[in-house]
């Protein structure tokens, strides 16, 4: 045989294992009980994080990551200082993503939230991705 054949051979054998996913079907027919579903994953925004503890009845347990700034406002009223600054996204070439740039926005007695600032064109973005709990606002 040739090698061209032998390879043939293995990839035909490959293709045929991959497309019967592998299982045994006589398992299912002894009557064994299926695989549980596995849980919903939580969904939190790429690079998200919460830093110290977040105590009952803050104004930060009233909020969650993913939520639109908008939206945090709203719950807990506006921060007392903010500042931006720019990732070192903004100069990768065809990104287009939201995080090329960041807003830190301080709320004296509590810490600080970090929210991803939007694509290169000023659009989207403005999701909580960070909360720091930092009550002497050291984190901003």
């Amino acid at each position: 045989m040739t090698i061209s054949k032998i390879g043939l051979i293995i990839a035909t054998t490959v293709l045929i294992s991959a497309c019967s996913g592998g299982s045994d079907s006589s398992s299912t027919a002894t009557g064994s009980k299926p695989a549980k579903a596995a849980k919903p994953a939580t969904v939190k925004p790429r690079g998200s994080k919460v830093t110290g503890d977040i105590k009952p009845g803050s104004k930060f347990a009233k909020i969650k990551l993913g939520m639109s700034m908008a939206q945090v406002n709203s719950t807990i009223g506006s921060p007392n200082d903010s500042r931006s600054h720019e990732t070192g996204k903004r100069w990768i070439p065809l990104y287009y993503g939201t995080d090329t740039r960041r807003i830190q926005a301080l709320y004296s007695g509590e810490g600080c939230l970090t929210y991803n600032g939007g694509n290169r064109f000023g659009g989207a973005g403005k999701k909580l991705i960070g909360i720091n709990v930092d009550p002497s606002g050291a984190c901003y």
